[in-house]
């Protein structure tokens, strides 16, 4: 029989950091509890077991997400589609990886957000699209456009056709990112830009919306056309052609 009374409790672990100005202070260690996130058609199995949190081995940060129960805190519906998501964080990677992606109770997060070593998946992923941006300027841009706010011109494939082989490159591009947006062809750049609007890591682009008022005032002819025949394809872009010639 042991007398709890008469029992010296044992002290928690702490360590002992020395400040600026030469002082010291005891800091106690907190254990958190952390989960490994994957892609499960049940709620209930996105989640595994108690794990190690594990760093990035790029940025040597952990990469993680705050949980509130079985979703992302913030981003309701964004695990549902993990899949998906972290092909794009593989697309745009260099290293062509995707990290662990670490799950943080709610009630744990003030633990770590203010902490160098740990980083949410957004904050992540607007790193490392900046980066692809940097690397590939050109397909960066063609994803914008891909994913800009939508704004149907009412052309038929016919005359998207001979658009896009017209002399003029403006117009030629535009015909282009429009036949480019309605195919069923998924550019994994369209998948990165479209996570990275939803992430809000960049902000929406207004490609169609700019190209086809300018389009309305300097060649407004093109605007007032929604159909032509497809066994005059060739014809058409020999007229396109004259009317851009005359109207320039």
């Amino acid at each position: 029989y042991t007398d709890l009374l008469d029992s010296t409790p044992m002290p928690s672990q702490r360590t002992i950091i020395t400040k600026a100005d030469g002082t010291t202070e005891s800091i106690k260690h907190v254990r958190i509890n952390v989960c490994h996130v994957k892609p499960a058609a049940l709620k209930s199995e996105r989640l595994t077991e108690e794990q190690d949190p594990v760093k990035c081995e790029i940025t040597g940060k952990y990469v993680y997400v705050p949980l509130d129960r079985y979703d992302w805190q913030g981003h309701t519906d964004m695990l549902d589609n993990l899949d998906h998501l972290q092909e794009a964080i593989k697309y745009m990677c260099a290293e062509n990886k995707v990290p662990v992606i670490n799950g943080v109770k709610k009630h744990y997060v003030k633990k770590v957000q203010d902490n160098d070593e740990w980083i949410t998946l957004d904050a992540y992923y607007k790193i490392r699209l900046e980066q692809y941006a940097k690397r590939n300027p050109t397909n960066y841009l063609f994803g914008q456009q891909l994913t800009s706010n939508y704004q149907d011109p009412n052309w038929n494939y016919s005359l998207v056709e001979s658009l896009q082989v017209c002399d003029h490159p403006r117009i030629a591009r535009l015909a282009h990112v429009i036949s480019q947006h309605s195919s069923n062809n998924t550019h994994g750049i369209r998948r990165v830009l479209r996570f990275g609007i939803q992430l809000k890591a960049i902000k929406q682009d207004e490609y169609f919306m700019q190209e086809l008022e300018w389009l309305e005032r300097n060649y407004p002819m093109l605007r007032l056309i929604s159909s032509v025949n497809y066994n005059l394809k060739d014809k058409t872009t020999q007229y396109i052609n004259n009317y851009i010639n005359i109207a320039s």
